[in-house]
């Protein structure tokens, strides 16, 4: 009766940390130039904006500020997501401890 699609799938791997710092990274770096340049550019050829001289580009503040920003705020929020997880596995881990007394206290 068992088929080969009734197996037990094995659970992915966990992304190396590497991986996942490179891709805040470039999250950052991306949205950062996105907001910085781009989105400066559009404005400035949309005429919304004054062209400012060359030697008073306020730009590249404005990228390392953005990237600077966001990077704070993946890591802030990577960091209350792994004390979050790690309060549920404790929590999990005491009730399936104390499941495991009183099924013993039963016998």
């Amino acid at each position: 009766m068992d088929s080969p699609d009734d197996s037990v799938v094995p659970a992915p791997a966990k992304p190396r940390t590497i991986t996942v710092l490179g891709l805040f990274v470039a999250a950052a770096g991306l949205i950062s130039y996105l907001a910085t340049y781009a989105f400066t550019e559009a404005l400035v050829k949309a005429e919304f904006l004054a062209r400012w001289s060359p030697d008073h580009d306020p730009r590249p503040k404005r990228f390392l500020a953005g990237f600077l920003l966001l990077m704070t705020l993946f890591g802030g929020a990577t960091a209350s997501l792994r004390l979050l997880g790690r309060q549920k596995t404790e929590e999990d881990e005491s009730k399936d401890d104390s499941g495991e007394a009183e099924s013993k206290m039963e016998i």
